[in-house]
Formats: C-alpha cells, structure tokens, sequence
C-alpha cells in the first residue's frame, strides 16, 4: 500500500471553520479526527517498512486502529513525533524540512509539520528507488 496522501496545507481559518462546525464532514481539515491519526500512523508504518527493506533498522510503535471515541493523549502524540524523528534520523531531512516541536499542546503547524516531513521521506525514497540498478542491468549488476 502506498503512501497516503498527507494534508500538509492546514490554515488557522480551517481550524475556526471546524470549531464552528463540528458536525460537518466538510470541516474536518481544520480539525484533527481520528481518521487524521489512522492516516499519519500508517503513513508511519509504511516509510519504516519501505526504510527496513531498502535495509534501514527502523523499529517504531505505530496504533493504526483509532476510533472516533479515542483521544489521543501527549504520551501518545509524542509515540507519533518520536517515530516521524525516527524515520527522519535515518535517512535524510529534507532542506524544507519542518521542525517537529515536542511541547505539552498539538496545533494544526504541528500536524503539517509532521505530514510534511513524511511526504518528504516518501519522496526522497521514491528518488532513491528511481535510480536503483538491477541485477543484468546494462549498466549495473552482473558483467
């Protein structure tokens, strides 16, 4: 499975839209739902799977099941930063590279933050699958 896409364009006025509508779908951008914690922590999983088989050693806890009733407490948020800084130590910050702030809150910079760091890490590896060469290969592998 691949990436899924992160929501890295989150805006203050999308955070007073949803506080204004908290029943509406359309609102969820601005407001961080379960479904946002399901996808960052999958998006987690996936970076390490694809860092562990390109031979990487990422070991992170990753909670793909959260449900609507949940809240996600600061041990929790910070499991989630502690893994985004993870799959960034191990291989490569991007120059547009956001700092992940560990502070005792969780506000919408934050969650780009850790968004845009994991499509940075998804990019540098589809980079770094691009010019993978095989074996046989005409100019790799096996002369």
């Amino acid at each position: 499975m691949p990436l899924i896409q992160p929501i890295t364009n989150r805006t203050l006025a999308d955070v007073i839209y949803a506080d204004a509508r908290p029943d509406n779908q359309e609102a969820s951008k601005g407001a961080l739902n379960y479904t946002d914690l399901n996808r960052i922590e999958s998006n987690c999983a996936y970076l390490a799977g694809q860092l562990n088989t390109y031979g990487y050693s990422i070991d992170i806890t990753v909670k793909t099941d959260w449900i609507m009733q949940d809240f996600p407490y600061q041990g929790q948020i910070d499991r989630i930063r502690h893994n985004v800084d993870a799959l960034l130590d191990a291989l490569y910050r991007l120059p547009d590279s956001p700092q992940i702030r560990y502070w005792n809150s969780l506000d919408w910079n934050d969650i780009n933050s850790l968004e845009q760091n994991l499509k940075n890490i998804d990019t540098l590896l589809q980079r770094m699958a691009a010019v993978f060469l095989r074996c046989g290969d005409a100019h790799g592998g096996d002369r």
